[in-house]
């Protein structure tokens, strides 16, 4: 491809990111009356108010979740409801922790999901791990440092699911959420990588030469070895079989890096370079360190992580796990080990052409090589003070990097998820119910067609969650359906727009007049205190989930039992 330029397939996402607000203009645009609009935007109103309402009491649980395991452990930066609560709660036991753990991610994992999330993948880990962006650099995690006892625990009880199965491995250490595809790039001169590109292609042609002689010797020595070996190489790599990840919708995405342009042209090296990279839009890591276990009290909630940022590029996205350092890389340990090699040989050479006459004391042959010695001394410190310097250069493009690109961390994170979440199932209903007001389909395939292609126009290619959208309509009573499960052979049709506003409206008083599961009642002693006091529609739900003790063989307890 011209100037160095590589395409990068990736699956198409449920995520859509283009605002409300625009989706709403484009739908408006294709409505007739200003009757029609009036109705469409009550609708909306309607939506995203009982979504909203519906969304906040289910995540309840894991606001309170977060409280526990975000909240800061050092005494002296604890709130007082922190060293209240950690004053009259017992401490709890291993299997009690544990269980919170295990809800904690649950809970989080069904979130992500809603907010359509989706877990790195192999592939998509692989593919970082062989490209390089911005950061030319090997990079380390050390897992010795991470405590990833509850997230392989996660993907025990999670084994079945279809993200946990195509997980990258990285994922059993460091859970990682992401979405959303954006284009990062960036233009410069990009000195210190083109010289590391330079003395990299110099080895590497050396060892071509190496490993040629080498594989020559093999196939003189050893013929019907190296037979052998091209016939199982010629195996795995039967026609129909791909390396990449399947998948029915793909999209690609242009990539410029800095080793393709100076393949394309040595001109490249000395002039300004354009690098382009896929990204990240969104990325959520979730890990707990060992620092923060070990500094936990017995009985207590060990924190966890949650940390968020945006736009990542795919090939550095590893900058943005914990505990990741530089690694030395295999050319830097061979360059500094030829300079050893080398230094010593001259000396060897320098010792034995000394001159037979001359009183060889171990003073004069010191003297000799004392020049060579010093150089190479000179030679090897040097090398080893670039590298220092190149890793912390490294180090501080990565630090500048994150903080440009840090979104949130702790309980803020599950505040923007929820948001996130309203966002996407307000988006998806909003135009679910709008194409088939207004057109006239009737299955699902071209419901999930037309509103695919819609999305394509105003600039954003997604897999559109088709069942999901009617699932939420229907639910709400705005879709009739002739099947008892949606399915691509029933037979849809939507309600009309004035029915559904009153539809709307009808399910607002229905959320109003359930019974509610209080947030004080774990607090308040209830003996003696009426009905008239509590209200009508109040529920007692007695901790269950909510509290910080509750054993994993708790029995749940029903709302009917819960009331007062």
């Amino acid at each position: 491809m011209p100037n160095g330029q590589l395409s990068v397939v990736v699956p198409l996402e449920n995520f859509i990111s283009t605002p409300l607000d625009t989706i709403l203009r484009e739908l408006l645009d294709r409505l007739d009356g200003d009757k029609d609009r009036m109705r469409l935007l009550d609708i909306v109103r309607r939506l995203e108010h009982l979504y909203s309402c519906r969304i906040n009491e289910e995540t309840a649980d894991l606001r309170i979740l977060f409280q526990k395991f975000t909240s800061t452990r050092d005494v002296g930066r604890m709130s007082a409801v922190d060293k209240l609560n950690s004053s009259i709660l017992p401490p709890m036991s291993a299997s009690e922790v544990a269980h919170q753990e295990d809800m904690f991610l649950d809970e989080l994992h069904r979130l992500m999901e809603q907010a359509n999330f989706v877990m790195l993948t192999q592939s998509e880990y692989d593919d970082a791990l062989k490209s390089d962006y911005l950061i030319d650099l090997d990079m380390r995690q050390r897992k010795e440092r991470l405590d990833s006892v509850p997230i392989r625990r996660f993907f025990a009880r999670n084994g079945g699911l279809k993200a946990c199965a195509a997980a990258a491995g990285v994922c059993h250490d460091v859970l990682v959420y992401h979405r959303g595809i954006g284009v990062h790039r960036q233009e410069g001169l990009f000195v210190m990588q083109k010289v590391d590109y330079f003395i990299d292609m110099v080895f590497a042609g050396l060892f071509a030469i190496v490993s040629f002689l080498t594989a020559a010797a093999q196939v003189w020595k050893y013929p019907t070895y190296f037979k052998k070996i091209q016939l199982e190489a010629s195996k795995d790599e039967e026609p129909g079989l791909t390396r990449t990840m399947s998948t029915d919708r793909q999209r690609t995405v242009k990539r410029v890096s800095l080793a393709a342009s100076l393949r394309h042209s040595w001109a490249n090296f000395f002039s300004s370079n354009s690098l382009q990279e896929p990204t990240f839009r969104e990325m959520v890591v979730v890990y707990r360190t060992k620092q923060d276990l070990d500094a936990t009290e017995p009985g207590q909630l060990p924190p966890i992580q949650v940390k968020s940022f945006r736009d990542i590029p795919l090939a550095d996205f590893e900058m943005a796990l914990p505990e990741m350092t530089p690694a030395t890389k295999t050319l830097d340990l061979i360059k500094l080990m030829a300079a050893l090699a080398i230094g010593i040989m001259t000396i060897i050479i320098k010792v034995s052409t000394l001159p037979v006459t001359h009183a060889q004391t171990a003073a004069d042959k010191f003297r000799a090589i004392l020049p060579i010695l010093c150089g190479l001394g000179s030679y090897v410190i040097k090398i080893i003070v670039q590298f220092q310097s190149a890793h912390n250069k490294y180090a501080q493009l990565i630090t500048q990097m994150l903080y440009s690109r840090s979104l949130d961390s702790g309980d803020g994170v599950r505040s923007y998820l929820v948001d996130q979440r309203l966002q996407q199932d307000l988006k998806e209903a909003v135009i679910a119910y709008f194409f088939l007001q207004r057109g006239q389909l009737q299955d699902m395939g071209l419901l999930d067609d037309e509103v695919e292609v819609f999305l394509e126009d105003i600039g954003e290619p997604v897999d559109f969650e088709v069942d999901d959208a009617l699932l939420k309509i229907r639910a709400d009573g705005l879709l009739r359906c002739d099947t008892a499960e949606l399915g691509y052979d029933s037979t849809l049709q939507a309600v009309s727009m004035p029915r559904a506003v009153a539809k709307l409206g009808e399910r607002w008083e229905q959320l109003l007049s359930q019974p509610v599961l209080c947030p004080y009642c774990r607090y308040l002693d209830h003996e003696g205190v009426g009905d008239n006091a509590l209200g009508s529609g109040h529920a007692q739900h007695g901790g269950g989930l909510l509290s910080a003790n509750t054993p994993a063989n708790t029995p749940a307890v029903t709302l009917q039992e819960q009331e007062v």
